[in-house]
């Protein structure tokens, strides 16, 4: 697979079971040895913060790419386009007055028992049997 330039191994990189038997025999090191991979580990560490941050500019300078403002240049004759009303007016002209119309309308009052009165009127009472009825009782109806 071919990477890009960006990308990189650190040979001196452990697996998990290589770093777990390192730990444990921490003991059997040397003072020196100890520096010498405290330093080691460092250096990694410097490489390894190097590349996360080279990797997160060029996720911002691909967001911007994609994302970002676009570089279109309006000329002025394209914008004036739209003052075309405005271009062709005359300013010695007044201006004219505005007129607020306004219309208020009254509601008619009784107009729903007007509709409704020319419709037939059929009245259905139903029996429920006493096994269905629901048990009503005077505290029942009363609200408070």
């Amino acid at each position: 697979m071919d990477f890009p330039d960006v990308f990189w191994y650190s040979f001196g990189m452990k697996t998990a079971s290589e770093n777990q038997k390192l730990n444990t025999n921490l003991s059997t090191f040397s003072r020196e040895e100890l520096l010498e991979k405290c330093r080691c580990l460092e250096a990694e560490n410097t490489q390894l913060q190097q590349q996360l941050y080279i990797l997160s500019e060029q996720m911002t300078l691909a967001n911007k790419k994609i994302y970002g403002t676009s570089s279109e240049k309006t000329s002025p004759e394209q914008l004036s386009f739209f003052n075309e009303a405005e271009s062709l007016a005359d300013p010695k002209l007044p201006e004219p007055q505005v007129e607020e119309i306004t219309c208020v309308r009254k509601k008619h009052k009784g107009k729903r028992e007007e509709d409704l009165a020319s419709l037939p009127l059929d009245i259905i009472e139903y029996a429920l049997p006493a096994s269905n009825a629901p048990a009503l009782s005077a505290e029942s109806l009363c609200t408070r």
